[in-house]
This record gives structure tokens, sequence and C-alpha cells, in this order.
């Protein structure tokens, strides 16, 4: 990347840094503005999901705008579309408006991502796309963190802290209309039918999905429960940030291991001791208190390792680039939905158990993945460490964001063709 570009896309990361601070710390401070607002849990489950459900658009419909008016006055319209829901919601004290506004602040934020992550892969090449992809990982998972501790920010039974975001979202419009990366074409999304992905994956697929409904749920519910518990807003941004930095930091171990051995075995490991850990605080958490919470909030950090874990697997089945394009488009797909359905299924869980049901939840969330993924393995093909190619850090975020994977480019077509035989000698695919 010649020097220009570099200096361009640090100002997009930058961008992007300040835009996932305000979104940290809207995810943050919307459930705990609710519940001291007196919303029920079935409020906050409603307008979770519609948030979900509006990026889940927003990053699959948002390619419309883009090209409409192009990819610069399309950010710029959008982030100040989501300045406007974010200053509106302290206005309100009505369930149905709040919904409303988070599923408007959703597809902004959908759009917004796409935008951004259409100019990544624009700027990368083959040689950088691995570099970029991590940069703008650490960048966002390390902003979801370092966001929750901005909660804490002003009173959140006043607007302050709703002001504090817009200033944030108004602030990441400056470096990226000042970006020097040439702006990228884009074309319409044309993804893979689900169906088809199941069947090169199923494990991806459900994992994908399944994974989707527990960080929705953590998302959602999270700050939801730690009020509930009747803990600080730093204290609870504390609890949010700690499951979210150990997610970061397991990104490392858990690439080590995938790619020795069968990747399904690593995701069982890590889901099963995150289920097993669930039940174990839920019913130890009276009586051993806030560090037995700490400690599995920690554990929990492992789910953002299994999106990863189930991409890569995803890919290692695919051949050529098209249809790993087709798979990693899929699998955002499946998780999208998995987020936008994960708050609705975990709010009867929290109404009928209270804080506990949120931790419950979890325990048949990710113990279910475990026992779904120990059956794949039964049953399903197994990939040699050999064949597998690297564990790449990704996240679900939009279709632009599968062309960053490197794998797609680098590897998927270096073995086009080496299991194109696989499919038919094998009874079934993991």
């Amino acid at each position: 990347m010649a020097g220009t570009t570099v200096k361009s896309l640090a100002a997009l990361l930058i961008g992007t840094a300040i835009l996932i601070l305000g979104q940290g710390l809207m995810l943050a401070l919307v459930p705990l503005s609710m519940n001291e607002r007196g919303f029920s849990v079935t409020a906050v489950s409603l307008v979770g999901a519609a948030y979900f459900a509006g990026f889940f658009s927003g990053a699959w419909r948002g390619d419309a705008i883009l090209r409409s008016v192009g990819h610069i006055r399309a950010y710029g319209g959008l982030v100040a579309l989501i300045i406007v829901a974010v200053l509106s919601l302290p206005f309100f004290s009505n369930a149905a408006i709040w919904i409303v506004l988070r599923f408007l602040h959703g597809f902004a934020a959908g759009g917004a991502f796409l935008a951004i992550e259409a100019w990544l892969n624009g700027a990368a090449d083959e040689k950088s796309r691995g570099r970029v992809l991590a940069s703008y990982m650490v960048v966002t998972l390390g902003g979801l963190g370092a966001a929750q501790f901005l909660a804490d920010v002003g009173d959140i039974s006043t607007s302050t802290p709703f002001v504090v975001g817009g200033i944030l979202f108004a602030a990441s419009i400056i470096p990226v209309v000042l970006t020097r990366i040439d702006v990228p074409s884009i074309e319409t999304t044309v993804g893979t039918p689900l169906r088809e992905v199941y069947q090169r994956s199923p494990f991806g697929v459900v994992t994908s999905f399944v994974v989707g409904m527990s960080i929705g749920a953590f998302w959602t519910l999270g700050p939801f429960f730690a009020s509930e518990m009747e803990l600080s807003i730093s204290q609870a941004s504390t609890l949010m940030a700690t499951a979210v930095f150990a997610g970061l930091l397991l990104q490392w171990p858990t690439g080590y291991f995938s790619d020795r051995y069968d990747r399904r075995l690593v995701a069982v490991v890590i889901a099963g001791i995150a289920g097993a850990a669930a039940i174990v605080t839920a019913v130890f958490m009276g009586i051993v208190g806030m560090p037995l919470i700490y400690v599995f909030f920690a554990v929990l950090g492992g789910q953002f390792c299994l999106y990863p874990i189930a991409m890569a697997h995803a890919v290692d089945q695919a051949h050529g680039r098209n249809e790993s394009l087709g798979v990693a488009r899929g699998l955002i797909m499946s998780n999208g939905l998995g987020q936008t359905i994960g708050p609705l299924l975990a709010g009867p869980f929290v109404a009928l158990f209270e804080p506990r049901g949120l931790l419950i939840y979890f325990a048949v969330i990710l113990g279910g993945i475990a026992l779904f993924t120990r059956r794949r393995m039964r049953i399903g093909a197994q990939i040699t460490p050999s064949e597998q190619g690297a564990y790449i850090f990704a996240r679900s975020t939009t279709p632009a964001g599968a062309e960053l994977n490197p794998r797609i480019d680098d590897e998927a077509s270096d073995h086009e063709g080496e299991h194109g035989g696989d499919a038919e000698e094998r009874k079934e695919p993991g």
C-alpha cells in the first residue's frame, strides 16, 4: 500500500473507532436507561431486537443507498439519522417509540458499516487484506469494550449520556468524509441461499445462528442483568467490558488450537465450558456473589470466538472464491438473524427467573452449541489440520465485510478442486 493510502486508511480506521465508541455506548446505555425509567424486561427485549433487525436490514439493503448518492454522502446522511435517533430517545417514555428509533438507528448503522467495509475492501490488496482485517477487528471489538466505560459519563436518567453518544457519532463523520481512499463501486449483494450453505457446512450455519442468539441477548440484556443485580453503572460497565476484552484476548489461543485440531472440537470446549459456567454461576451466585459473576462473564467472552471458528470451518468446506464468498455471506446472514431473535427468546427467561434467567438462557444456548457440535463430529466428515486454512479473526458485520477475509482470495482459490471429490466420498459434510 502506498504511503498516501496508509494515511487515508488510518483516517478511516479512526472514524470507525469513534463510530464504534458511540455504538458501544448505546448498547450499554439503552438497557440501563430503560431499566432506570421503569421499562419491563419485555420492552427491553423488543427494543434490542428492533436494533439488531434494523442493523441486519441496513447491512443487506443499504447498498441501494450507496449506489444512489455515493459512499460519502450516504455515510454522512446515515450517521446523521443515527444522531437524530439517539438524541430523540430521552424525550420519550413510550416503548413503541423506542422500538422505532432503535430500528432506525440499527438500519443507519448497518448501512454506515457497509460503506466503511466496502472502502476498506477496496483499499486492500491480496497482500494487505489480512493486516487490514486484523486492524479493523481490533478496532471494533476493542472499541466496543472501551465504550462500556462511557456509560458512566452522566446520570442515565438524564439526556447527558445520549448527548455524549450524539457527539461521538457526529465526530465519526469528520475523518471518514476526509479520507483519501478511492470510493469503490458496490454491487447488489447476491447471497447464497442458507439451505445451500447448510448443505455445505451444517456446523457453520447452526453455530453462527445460535451464537448470534447468545450475542444478541448479551448486548441487550447483559446491562439489564447488571442493573437488576443492583450494580453501579461503573460496575456494570466493567462487567460487560470483561466479557468483550476476554473475547478479544481469547482469539489468539483459539486460532492456535483450531488450526491444529478439528475446529469443531475447539468449539465444543469453548461452548461447553461457557455453558457449564453459566449453570454453576446461576446456582452459586447467591453464595459466592460478584466475584463468580465476573469470572463467568470473562468465560462468556469465549462466545466471540465461536463465529470465527464457524466461518473458518465453513470456508474450509468451500471450493473456489465464489463459493467461499457465498458461504461467508450466508453465515453473516445466519448470525444476523440469530442476533435479532436472541433478545426475544432471552426476555421470557429473565421475566420468569429474574436475573438468573439470563444465565439459564446462556446455559441452554451455549450448551446446545456444544451438544450439536459433538453430534456433528460423530456423523460429519472431519477435515484434517493439513487441509484446513488459517483461522481468521472475524466478526459478523455486513456482506462487504465478507470480502475482507483474506482466505476468500488467498486460500479458497488455491484449494479450488483440491477437495473436489470429497463431497461424493463423504457420507455427510461437517
